[in-house]
């Protein structure tokens, strides 16, 4: 809010101030309706000024923490950037012996992930114990709660998880920490939690086919099926993987925003392993739009894909019943004798 915009307020004030006692009812009302509106939007002004403000502070805070840190190189992350987890979390823990009282601030997230990729759950399990119990480090606590969080999820303890990154979340602001949060309260079908979560992994930038897709879900389930939709549809434009543009496909069809669903299916046409699939989607899709010559060509062309076949006849003898189509009924009789 610049001074041009305060010293336009305070002269508004002032000068209804000095008239007030000569102005009649009306007058009155109309001059204190301009000032509430003013101050609604001066509060909002605030409030965003406010919300920005302590992002940058957080991105300070934690990048000055990640300053301190010396780098630590030894032969155990020489293992872990090789993706040799299993070895390096052994050769971790000889170096945690090897300096028992001296450890380097990193050494122990080293281990805790080494760990946890390498599959040795109980033995990351111990050393996020210790980190927990002994370790006032913020980013250390983070990482470390969000280790914890993702081993917990590997095993299906939703809950467990999610007072995970929940501590995780608290420490410091990060778009990985408030995904998994948004993923764990989705799965626990707490939609209302999961959309913030969400929204705030887009709003920070990141281009996530993932948080889109599942906004999308966590927005339909709560009754916002429009805007649950348009999320798919921007999820599209970043163009995700293919099971992910059949899935999306799927959940636009079932939600009935039919034109949408063959526009993704299109996208699917020059698929080896999918375009099969996407095709009978295109069919499906424009025989529920009542597109029907177009929709049955399409379907005929399937009925030679073995793949297909019995889910293509399926979709014929519906249509034949919804449509009141002999021929239909015919044609899908005659798929089913082969």
């Amino acid at each position: 809010m610049g001074s041009s915009s305060r010293q336009g307020w305070r002269s508004v004030f002032k000068d209804v101030t000095q008239k007030w006692d000569v102005m009649t009812v009306e007058e009155q009302e109309k001059e204190l309706s301009l000032l509430e509106e003013w101050t609604e939007r001066v509060l909002e002004e605030w409030s965003d000024m406010h919300e920005a403000c302590m992002t940058l502070r957080e991105r300070q805070q934690q990048s000055s923490v990640l300053e301190k840190y010396p780098p630590y190189v030894s032969k155990g992350t020489a293992l872990y950037d090789l993706e040799m987890f299993q070895e390096a979390a052994m050769q971790f823990d000889r170096e945690l012996k090897m300096q028992p009282h001296m450890h380097h601030p990193l050494l122990h997230l080293y281990a805790i992930f080494a760990n946890l990729y390498g599959g040795q759950r109980e033995r990351c399990k111990e050393h996020c114990v210790y980190v927990l119990t002994t370790s006032v480090d913020r980013l250390v606590r983070y990482f470390t709660y969000m280790a914890l969080g993702t081993l917990y999820m590997q095993e299906g303890e939703v809950e467990e998880a999610l007072t995970s990154y929940e501590h995780a979340s608290k420490l410091t602001f990060h778009p990985d920490v408030m995904y998994n949060l948004g993923m764990a309260y989705f799965l626990q079908h707490q939609y209302a939690l999961a959309i913030p979560c969400f929204v705030e992994v887009i709003k920070d930038g990141e281009e996530d086919v993932d948080a889109l897709y599942f906004l999308g879900c966590a927005l339909c389930e709560s009754g916002y099926v429009e805007e649950g939709c348009a999320k798919w549809l921007e999820a599209i434009q970043l163009c995700p993987p293919e099971k992910v543009l059949l899935t999306i496909g799927t959940k636009l069809e079932w939600y009935g925003f039919h034109q949408a669903a063959v526009h993704c299916f299109e996208q699917l046409l020059q698929s080896r392993q999918l375009r099969h699939l996407a095709k009978h989607g295109i069919a499906w899709n424009l025989a529920l739009q009542d597109e029907r010559e177009k929709a049955i060509h399409m379907l005929k062309e399937l009925i030679a894909v073995p793949q297909i076949r019995e889910d293509v006849r399926l979709s014929i003898e519906f249509l034949a019943h919804c449509w009141n189509d002999g021929n239909l009924r015919q044609l899908a009789a005659s798929i089913e004798r082969g």
